[in-house]
């Protein structure tokens, strides 16, 4: 049975009508930078470049201000914290969603509640 489904995964996969979770566009001058970034072993949310990179994702986004994270789960959690959740709160959330959702409001001490769509 599992040598079947696997079989039509990787038919679909190989064939036209493989469907893409997202698309990636990047001009030449990004890549470049990118490859030069890896090559100084200076992808880091501590190193540098996290300045020139802030500044560049913040101006490109439309943004005045912008802070590189390590993580989604540091994003959340730093969400969470600038909307005041704390110790003892209730977060709402998705049910059908990614461990980070919950763990970010654990970390400060929050109860995550699930919720669904009836």
């Amino acid at each position: 049975m599992y040598t079947s489904i696997l079989n039509r995964i990787r038919s679909t996969a190989d064939s036209d009508q493989w469907i893409p979770l997202f698309s990636t566009k990047l001009s030449k001058e990004v890549l470049e930078r990118a490859l030069q970034l890896f090559g100084e072993d200076e992808v880091s949310t501590r190193g540098r470049n996290r300045l020139w990179f802030e500044e560049e994702l913040t101006s490109f986004a439309g943004f005045q201000h912008g802070l590189a994270l390590n993580s989604g789960t540091s994003a959340l959690q730093l969400a969470l914290r600038i909307l005041g959740v704390e110790e003892s709160s209730l977060v709402l959330m998705p049910s059908l969603s990614y461990m980070a959702t919950a763990n970010a409001a654990i970390y400060l001490g929050a109860e995550p509640v699930f919720i669904d769509v009836e």
